[in-house]
């Protein structure tokens, strides 16, 4: 998957949610996003919802959404958490 697709697909993703994300025309939307997520980041938050999950459970989701990462998806949580982009919790 290319990377302007995973970050879409983060867009399309958190668009579902109550606040919404929508897409820009000028493309802002994924600039926007680019600044907070790494590719593999935004495929693994692409399939996170507003409970907290272990992150097995998350790595179950990339699995069954046939979505590839190149690090643990434990890892990528956690970066991800460092950049205050998703909570993390072990």
């Amino acid at each position: 998957m290319s990377d302007r697709a995973a970050y879409r697909r983060l867009q399309r993703r958190l668009d579902t949610l109550p606040i919404g994300y929508p897409r820009s025309p000028t493309g802002s939307d994924i600039r926007l996003l680019k600044r907070m997520f790494d590719p593999e980041g935004a495929l693994v938050a692409s399939e996170l919802d507003w409970r907290f999950s272990s992150p097995e459970v998350v790595a179950g989701r990339v699995a069954a959404a046939g979505l590839r990462v190149g690090r643990p998806v434990p890892e990528i949580l956690r970066d991800l958490a460092r950049r205050g982009a998703v909570l993390y919790r072990e």
